[in-house]
């Protein structure tokens, strides 16, 4: 039988924290041991109770997502920590994960998604929301639609799909089959099976090759 997931829910507003609850309540496995209203409730009520996982909004007063993940990373490491927030600006993103966030998922998620989130942080694993995936993907693709032709031989698109375009941008900046998977909230298998077709459509012979090929296509700086 699966260890129980014993998991504290901190956000500012009690009228979201009781509907969260209340979903959680009905996932199988895992059990709500504390709420709080800002960060440093939950580190009050952490040190007082056996927990797994940290769902953390980003914006609460007192001690925020931010410094509230910090703070767990150094003094409560084995706790992992979700982020749950509206906002999905890569900058935060960014913060959040350097705080040692292991996952980014937004309140608009169902509560499917929000499953998976929590077993998949809860077991060390990363997990970001598809639309959180797509803002962090966005930063390693062209910033115009001119940058995707190869301007020294002919106008022609390059003959990558957008997905195939994103996985060579990643691999190009050595990114691991399962971090892309992560990011691009695929199946490693998948990721895969991409790269598989890219070098056979491109006709070269390694991730080597595949780095050439985005720099030279604007893929990557």
């Amino acid at each position: 039988m699966a260890a129980l997931i014993k998991v504290i829910i901190a956000d500012d507003h009690r009228i979201f924290v009781d509907g969260l609850s209340e979903i959680i309540a009905r996932i199988s496995g895992v059990d709500i041991v504390a709420t709080a209203s800002n960060g440093e409730e939950v580190l009050q009520k952490i040190a007082k109770t056996t927990c797994d996982l940290a769902i953390l909004d980003i914006h609460m007063p007192v001690r925020d997502g931010l410094e509230t993940a910090k703070t767990l990373k150094k003094q409560f490491p084995r706790i992992k920590v979700l982020i749950l927030t509206m906002n999905n600006e890569l900058s935060l993103i960014k913060s959040m994960l350097e705080a040692g966030a292991l996952g980014y998922i937004l309140k608009t998620t169902g509560k499917e998604e929000l499953e998976r989130a929590i077993r998949r942080v809860a077991a060390g694993l990363t997990y970001f929301s598809e639309a959180v995936a797509s803002e962090l993907a966005r930063q390693y693709l062209p910033k115009s639609p001119e940058l995707v032709f190869d301007s020294a031989a002919t106008a022609e698109p390059m003959p990558l799909t957008e997905r195939e375009k994103e996985i060579v941008a990643l691999v190009a900046r050595e990114y691991s089959t399962p971090e892309i998977a992560n990011l691009l909230f695929i199946a490693p298998t998948t990721v895969d099976t991409h790269r598989r077709n890219i070098i056979q459509k491109l006709g070269v012979k390694s991730s080597v090759g595949l780095a050439k090929y985005a720099l030279k296509h604007g893929l990557i700086d």
